[in-house]
């Protein structure tokens, strides 16, 4: 008597979920220069907007050999990037309805006075808004007005619904006299991005590999089990 049955179907479903999870951030620790990183030009008499690089006033990154960093020491340096403003932002590809949490490393600087630092989150085709000032409103998912360290720290926001297919996420800050930095962002689904992740996302090459090694598998179990 043979036994006929699928092994295929229970082979794809050991494939873990977090193999195709993936931080949707190009770029994330802004080791490739700008690109596709958008910034201000905006420094007026306020010091400087944001910038990519391996030192800011003696500020270095948090891992590798750059960061994110602004000096803007205006009330104007808050706003967002549909007027003036000292801010940065990157258009990210997403699957409309999915949820995300966005990690990324953060210092505010020593500073003194005037300290102001918002995360936005939006839809790409709609400009992006901020609340009163001293809120978080409007598109702002996240506000600090820390200072006194140039140690950086992990900041996780949960919860962040895709509303589109191309999703804005923006930093804007201002920082007296020091400076903001920036560094390692990542927005994911799942436990991608989580601190507590503790299954691996695979690379793609990681990913072929597996799924070559699954399919081998069930074509030796298929046939074996077609011959008893």
């Amino acid at each position: 008597m043979r036994a006929h049955f699928s092994v295929l179907p229970a082979l794809v479903a050991f494939l873990p979920v977090a193999a195709l999870a993936q931080n949707v951030v190009l770029n994330p620790g802004f080791e490739s220069g700008n690109a596709p990183w958008v910034f201000s030009s905006y420094g007026g008499a306020g010091g400087q907007p944001w910038s990519i690089g391996s030192s800011f006033f003696g500020l270095g990154p948090h891992s590798g050999s750059r960061f994110a960093s602004t000096g803007c020491n205006l009330a104007s340096c808050v706003g967002p990037d549909s007027g003036v403003g000292a801010w940065l932002y990157q258009d990210l590809a997403t699957v409309s309805g999915a949820t995300y949490a966005l990690t990324f490393y953060f210092t505010p600087g020593l500073g003194s006075s005037g300290a102001e630092f918002q995360v936005l989150w939006g839809p790409s085709a709609t400009p992006l808004t901020i609340g009163p000032s001293g809120t978080c409103g409007g598109n702002c998912v996240y506000r600090s007005t820390s200072i006194g360290t140039r140690v950086y720290s992990l900041v996780t926001v949960p919860n962040l619904t895709a509303t589109s297919t191309s999703m804005r996420l923006e930093f804007i800050g201002e920082q007296q006299p020091d400076v903001n930095g920036v560094d390692d962002v990542c927005v994911g689904t799942g436990s991608t991005c989580l601190p507590s992740a503790s299954v691996p996302v695979l690379s793609a090459g990681m990913m072929g590999a597996l799924a070559a090694g699954l399919l081998a598998m069930a074509f030796f179990l298929f046939h074996r089990f077609r011959a008893a």
